[in-house]
């Protein structure tokens, strides 16, 4: 079992790698050999015509069996050349673990970039680790009739891009979109009341609007984001420990409200934001506080000093 595992490992490793650097090759031209003549002829028995001009068209299924047997018939992409897909289904199957579910279509299909429009679906839920991993997920519509997006339910997406998150949804889970590095931006909802543990972490967000319907930011929620400047509305009363940790580029804060000091949670040293504005905020009060102080080589040791402006 380990040694199988090992290997499991070991061919997704190299999937990504391989994806990564096709990616990395701007748009590849018109992909020459990966998807040439707009993929004649690979969408046959169904949905001929569906993929050509160059991935400009959209591929419709309704099972995810039939999804399944298209995408592995299909070669190796960029994230430029993503295959657009609609999918008009009523359950996801389980994890990308699960074998039959969507996730694992993706999952088993790392070399290949796909656009997911969900949007036609009879869903209400995004269950937990449903694309975990899915490498080659570049950007996907949730329908609106989702209410809840589960644990890990994107996490490590690395070439994600675009999602959106209907208004409806009342909490965005634990790491939902953790690992997300190529996420840059997201809207999220005035229907959300709390933000989880990790929920942001480590993704390329550099700027995000809380609504003033969150009351809660979870420990890690915004942690090694590229965020320059945030919000934080009066309706937030609590947030948790680190949850702006490592945000090296976070030089503007504002905060529009009162959270008392037990509800700024820190554990010794480690508080929710880096350097002293806990403390001068306690002290400040509503307002906005900046830094200056540069990033040292070692992160470790970065201690910015704030001041209310």
């Amino acid at each position: 079992m380990k040694n199988t595992i090992k290997v499991f490992g070991i061919i997704a490793l190299v999937a990504v790698i391989g994806f990564s650097m096709a990616c990395g090759g701007g748009d590849n031209g018109d992909n020459t050999g990966g998807n040439t003549g707009g993929n004649t002829g690979g969408n046959t028995g169904g949905n001929t015509g569906g993929n050509t001009g160059g991935n400009t068209g959209s591929n419709t299924f309704t099972s995810i069996a039939d999804f399944r047997t298209w995408l592995n018939a299909q070669p190796a992409n960029t994230a430029a050349t993503a295959y657009r897909v609609k999918l008009n289904i009523s359950d996801l199957g389980g994890t990308s673990n699960t074998d039959g579910s969507l996730g694992n279509a993706l999952i088993t299909n790392l070399t290949k970039g796909v656009s997911l429009d969900l949007s036609g679906s009879i869903l209400t839920s995004i269950g937990s680790q449903a694309f975990l991993k899915c490498y080659g997920l570049t950007s996907v519509i949730i329908p609106n009739s989702v209410t809840s997006i589960g644990s890990q339910a994107f996490r490590d997406c690395l070439y994600l891009t675009s999602v959106n998150i209907p208004n409806g949804v009342t909490g965005i889970g634990e790491q939902v979109f953790s690992g997300c590095k190529s996420m840059t931006g997201v809207t999220i909802p005035n229907s959300v009341t709390y933000i989880g543990n990790s929920a942001f972490s480590v993704t390329g967000l550099s700027s995000v609007t809380i609504p003033s319907s969150v009351t809660s930011i979870g420990t890690t929620a915004f942690s090694s984001t590229n965020l320059t400047s945030i919000t934080i509305p009066n309706s937030v009363t609590r947030i948790g420990v680190s949850a702006f940790k490592n945000c090296t580029k976070l030089t503007s804060v504002t905060f529009q409200g009162t959270i008392i000091a037990e509800n700024l949670v820190s554990s010794g040293q480690i508080n929710p934001f880096e350097g002293d504005l806990r403390d001068k905020y306690l002290a400040g009060g509503i307002g906005t506080y900046t830094t200056t102080t540069p990033v040292p080589a070692d992160i470790d040791n970065w201690k910015p000093v704030w001041t209310k402006k």
